[in-house]
């Protein structure tokens, strides 16, 4: 993962958030198999571990400190 970080399209589109985003989050977690989480794990995960990036204008919610969007 580390290393997709560093190079290609995600290295040179990364930086742009600031400016391109009001709200952005990221999280890290390990799991024994190589396949993308489904849905549902992958939005418990940000909830419970996730932490917002940083962008130059946050929504409200971004503000407080809230990764996806509640349950409606």
């Amino acid at each position: 993962m580390r290393s997709f970080m560093a190079t290609g399209a995600h290295h040179i589109v990364m930086p742009k958030i600031l400016d391109w985003c009001d709200e952005a989050s990221v999280t890290h977690w390990q799991q024994e198999s190589d396949n993308p989480p489904d849905w549902p794990t992958a939005v418990a995960n940000m909830r419970t571990k996730g932490r917002t990036s940083r962008v130059r204008n946050p929504s409200p919610a971004h503000s407080r400190g809230e990764t996806v969007p509640p349950l409606v």
